[in-house]
């Protein structure tokens, strides 16, 4: 009779270098699966780098009360800036004639500007489309409300709380000493304007013509 033999399967445990590498393994196909998933995410900004700021019109009559009051701290400070100014000019042409005056937007302008700032607690400069001196270009949220040359006030808000205020400058008579027509102008004016700024766009204008604007900035809290 024939006698049947039991069959008994025996596993080995694995050798210690056999676990070695099925770790290696695992741990290589988690790097691959978190390095996969970080490539998907998008890349922070370089530390440093300021983030966009986003602007839009407002509407003046729309606005409550402290928005109110940061608009009129705008035209305060346009006011203040418009007086100083004028008044350094007519002084520099009482005691130096035009070609005073040319010193006076070149070099006593841009200080006005800053002790303005300073007293109101806001930034402003001026601008045109039709620069004289290049240092005057407006800053990037004033250039996009200026490409349609608006002859009324125009205010914006942005993102971070910012107020913006464009303000238009119109051409009076004391201007056209320098701004008027090229034939008007005196030889040393111009010859002073052609040392100074070789690349003037800022003559041919008439009382009254629209020259440029004022920009104001307001900070939140402002």
């Amino acid at each position: 009779m024939a006698s049947t033999q039991d069959t008994i399967s025996v596993h080995h445990a694995p050798a210690p270098t056999d676990l070695r590498v099925r770790r290696l393994l695992l741990a290589a196909a988690a790097v691959a699966i978190v390095s996969s998933a970080c490539d998907r995410r998008r890349e922070p900004a370089p530390r440093g780098t300021v983030p966009a700021v986003t602007w839009r019109a407002l509407e003046p009559s729309s606005l409550p009360a402290d928005q109110q009051a940061r608009i009129t701290l705008a035209t305060d400070a346009r006011n203040d800036m418009f007086g100083r100014l004028m008044s350094a000019l007519g002084q520099a042409m009482a005691t130096e004639g035009t070609a005073g005056a040319i010193d006076v937007c070149r070099q006593r302008a841009p200080q006005i500007a800053q002790e303005v700032g300073a007293a109101h607690g806001v930034r402003i400069g001026r601008t045109s489309e039709r620069l004289r001196n290049p240092d005057n270009r407006a800053p990037a949220w004033a250039q996009a409300f200026l490409s349609e040359r608006p002859e009324a006030p125009v205010y914006a808000l942005a993102d971070d709380g910012t107020l913006g205020a464009v303000l238009p400058i119109r051409i009076m008579t004391l201007c056209l000493a320098c701004h008027g027509a090229p034939a008007s102008i005196a030889p040393a004016v111009r010859d002073a304007l052609a040392m100074h700024y070789p690349d003037d766009a800022a003559t041919g204008y008439a009382e009254g013509d629209l020259r440029g604007w004022f920009w104001v900035e307001v900070p939140a809290g402002g």
